[in-house]
C-alpha cells in the first residue's frame, strides 16, 4: 500500500483506480534492468480498488505539485495529480507484477487540506474483508 499527497478539484481522501503518465520522464520508459531488455509491461489490473468512505478515480502523474493547477485536471480529465517522483514506485511495483493500493490525501485547487487522518483502519478492513470493486 502507498499514501502520497495528491491536488484534485476538491479535497479529500482517494484510492487510485488508474494513472496516465504523459509529462517528463517515466520510470517504465527504457531499458529494465529486472527483465534486462528494453520493455513496457503490462500494468492492467495492478490497482486494489477497495470500496469505503473515499472516492476512487484516475491520476494525472506531473514533474512536480509546485507548479501544478487546475489547468492539468481539467485539460487531462483526471481526478488528482500526483507527483512522478512519489508515484515512480508505484509504477515499479506493478511492472513487477504487485497489485496495489494507493491512497491519495488530495488538497483542493483552492488550497483547503483534508482534515481527518487518513482512514487506514477502513481501508485494511476492506482490502482484507474483500471489499474490491475492481
Amino acid at each position: 500500500m502507498f499514501c502520497l499527497d495528491g491536488l484534485s478539484a476538491s479535497s479529500g481522501w482517494m484510492v487510485v483506480s488508474d494513472h496516465m503518465c504523459v509529462f517528463g520522464t517515466n520510470p517504465l520508459v527504457g531499458y529494465n534492468s529486472a527483465m534486462g531488455k528494453i520493455e513496457f509491461p503490462n500494468l492492467r489490473g495492478m490497482y486494489l480498488v477497495p470500496s469505503g468512505s473515499w472516492s476512487s478515480g484516475v491520476v494525472l502523474g506531473v514533474p512536480s505539485l509546485l507548479f501544478a493547477t487546475g489547468a492539468e485536471l481539467k485539460a487531462f480529465r483526471a481526478s488528482a495529480l500526483v507527483d512522478l517522483s512519489e508515484f515512480a514506485p508505484v509504477l515499479k511495483a506493478g511492472a513487477l507484477g504487485v497489485r496495489v493500493c494507493v491512497l491519495v490525501r488530495c488538497r483542493g485547487v483552492g488550497g483547503e487540506r483534508v482534515s481527518s487522518a487518513a482512514p487506514l483502519l477502513e481501508l485494511f478492513s476492506s482490502i482484507t474483508g474483500g471489499g474490491e470493486e475492481q
